[in-house]
């Protein structure tokens, strides 16, 4: 694998990256519930637009891609583990989303190790998995975040079953995603 560039690390999409990382790990060690469901969707929301920017301002490039993977993977970490700890995200979905972000995360570092002259870039599926898993998991701090001022309410219900069910799908997708992931690191 080549060193990348001065002109590929110091980008306008790496420093939305960076920053939508450091939003996460902010958001998901507040212990107030809308406090951290402001940072963490923030973060997450840079997260949403830095390969827009990257496309747009022609800045797009392998290391910026391993950045953008690299922010993803510390953000779900950091959400999964302020929302055990806070207790707003279930242990089985924690555990759901961190087994199968360790497997894909594997797969791809076993592809850089046995392919150092393929960028190991995620697919659509796993891409699609990620925003559908960090919609789920924004959904637990908000069932959170409302059942702090209001209590067993029908909002924080809705949110705790609409949490369970894009995260189940989300890491359904991602373990989809996962499979192929597997195959490119093999082949």
């Amino acid at each position: 694998m080549r060193r990348p560039t001065l002109r590929e690390i110091l980008t306008i999409p790496n420093a939305m990256s960076a920053t939508g990382a450091g939003l996460v790990i902010k958001g998901s060690a507040e212990s107030d519930p809308a406090k951290s469901l402001g940072y963490t969707t923030a973060g997450r929301s840079l997260d949403l637009f830095d390969g827009i920017v990257a496309r747009t301002l022609d800045q797009g490039s392998d290391f910026g891609a391993g950045v953008d993977a690299l922010s993803d993977k510390v953000g779900m970490a950091a959400i999964v583990g302020g929302g055990l700890y806070h207790k707003r995200i279930p242990k089985a979905a924690g555990a759901a989303i961190i087994a199968h972000n360790i497997i894909n995360a594997t797969a791809s570092i076993a592809h850089e190790i046995r392919h150092p002259d393929s960028a190991a870039r995620p697919s659509k599926l796993g891409k699609i998995g990620l925003f559908v898993e960090n919609i789920g998991t924004l959904s637990y701090i908000a069932s959170s975040a409302v059942e702090a001022k209001r209590p067993n309410s029908r909002a924080a219900v809705s949110l705790k079953l609409a949490g369970h069910t894009l995260t189940a799908t989300g890491v359904s997708l991602g373990l989809a995603a996962g499979v192929g992931y597997v195959k490119r690191a093999v082949k």
